[in-house]
């Protein structure tokens, strides 16, 4: 099966300004990209990083984000843009650098996506992003990445090239298609007590609504964070069906015994809206068998189903990159006194991955907890924004490590950290599907203050004795 490979790369020190780095040879109908940014600027002089792509500077991309800032929480829709902008990336305040992780997808033919979660060392700051090039004729060939200010900065930036027909860790199923048709099509005979985890990757032009074993009752809950034409806004609420928009994925954890976790980040382009959103399916007895997918309104596209290969189930990231476990770890009740993954080499990865899916099983408030290399001081800073129940907010603060889960119920739930882990800089955190309690989904930004030593090791812990049971694993994407 085909894997993701790099295809470009820069590690140095210099002015994105006056010298972009580009990444050319794209086959963007054949190829998903996916990419990281780094940034140590030094500079409290605010300053962005421009994407565009095939190097079209016209206006041509619509871009929306939802932003956390330091207690405020916002939201931006704009249309007729000539890049997409990447806002304060430059700004490097209180030994804060700043990270980002992203996708393009699509291919000629209909707008292209561009997902960019990222941190701002300024203030702090955590964007979650989304853009489309609007330009739907050319296929997407170069990706540049240009600095809006004159100044040489410390650059880590790497491109994958990644298969769209196969997932790495995902086994093909079957794909529905429709055809101008407002039809119910079903994924049957499956068996989620086998399987685990599905991925439903939906490309059409309406959006999809996901019934498992086809109940259509109000026996899901929704916990939303939504970007609708610039307003912000958070509701939990029992639905009928798990929604999806077009170009989008979700994530289905599938096996029987618990509330059935799923997670979409999504937008729409047409509607000018931004959503991501838990799901939570009810029924904890029956195995999942069918799932049944209808448009809403006659729609032409397709659906794609996977499994997931590797068991137990985790959490997954969807930019499909190649991370190689190191090592898993099985919680099952107190996990106070935590564990420690050690023998890591952080200078050795170009990114640390740690992924947390599990359940409460004891009343309790208790976060996991991630600390590096022992190191049990009030140095991790975090800047989150957040969905929770009908607020959509924002907080920073120090603690003595970095948060991996949060829960005030007896539910699932799930989290993942990326890990710059490069020493010689403060090591910036982006948080990715922390969802929990049944009315909360959050995106993080983390730093851990210590710039000199290497990462070698990583003690995860429950911060008191409720007891959980699930799976930790850390993984790596090697340099």
């Amino acid at each position: 099966m085909a894997k993701a490979r790099i295809v470009g790369k820069l590690d140095a020190s210099q002015n994105l300004s006056t010298s972009p780095f580009t990444v050319s040879g794209l086959k963007g109908d054949t190829f998903n990209y996916s990419f990281f940014i780094f940034c140590d600027s030094a500079s409290t002089t605010a300053g962005d990083v421009d994407i565009t792509v095939n190097a079209d500077t016209g206006t041509n991309y619509n871009r929306y984000y939802m932003r956390g800032s330091t207690t405020t929480a916002s939201a931006s829709v704009v249309s007729s843009q000539a890049n997409i902008d990447l806002v304060n990336f430059t700004r490097n305040q209180s030994s804060r650098n700043s990270f980002a992780i992203g996708s393009l997808t699509g291919e000629s033919g209909s707008a292209r996506k561009i997902s960019v979660n990222h941190s701002s060392g300024h203030t702090p700051q955590v964007y979650q992003n989304d853009a489309y090039w609007t330009n739907t004729a050319d296929e997407a060939t170069s990706i540049t990445f240009t600095g809006t200010v004159s100044a040489s900065y410390t650059w880590h930036i790497v491109v994958w090239e990644v298969p769209r027909t196969n997932l790495d860790g995902w086994e093909y199923v079957n794909k529905l298609d429709w055809s101008s048709e407002t039809a119910e099509k079903s994924f049957s005979s499956l068996d989620g007590d086998t399987d685990i985890q599905y991925l439903l990757d939906w490309d059409g032009d309406q959006d999809l609504g996901i019934e498992c074993n086809n109940d259509g009752g109000a026996n899901y809950i929704r916990q939303f964070l939504t970007n609708s034409s610039g307003t912000l806004s958070s509701v939990n609420q029992t639905v009928s069906t798990i929604d999806v928009n077009d170009q989008s994925k979700v994530v289905i954890n599938a096996d029987s015994g618990v509330d059935r976790l799923s997670y979409i980040s999504s937008s729409q382009t047409s509607a000018g809206q931004q959503f991501q959103a838990g799901y939570w399916w009810q029924n904890t007895a029956s195995n999942l068998t069918s799932l049944d997918c209808t448009p809403s309104a006659s729609a032409i596209g397709s659906c794609k189903l996977y499994r997931k290969k590797l068991k137990p189930s985790m959490q997954t990231d969807l930019y499909n990159l190649p991370f190689r476990t190191i090592e898993e770890y099985d919680v099952s009740g107190d996990f106070s006194a935590g564990y420690t993954f050690s023998g890591l080499n952080g200078d050795d990865y170009l990114m640390l991955k740690v992924e947390w899916l599990g359940e409460q099983t004891a009343s309790g408030s208790a976060y996991l907890e991630v600390q590096f290399n022992s190191d049990t001081g009030s140095n991790y800073t975090y800047q989150q924004l957040y969905g929770q129940s009908s607020t959509a907010g924002a907080g920073t603060a120090t603690e003595t490590y970095t948060a991996l889960s949060y829960n005030a119920t007896i539910s699932v739930m799930s989290g993942i950290l990326y890990i710059y882990p490069k020493s010689g800089e403060y090591r910036p955190i982006l948080m990715d599907k922390w969802t929990y309690g049944e009315n909360t989904n959050a995106v993080r930004a983390n730093w851990w203050l210590n710039s000199a030593d290497e990462i070698t090791s990583m003690k995860v812990s429950a911060t008191n004795t409720t007891a959980m049971t699930g799976k930790i694993r850390v993984s790596a994407i090697y340099a």
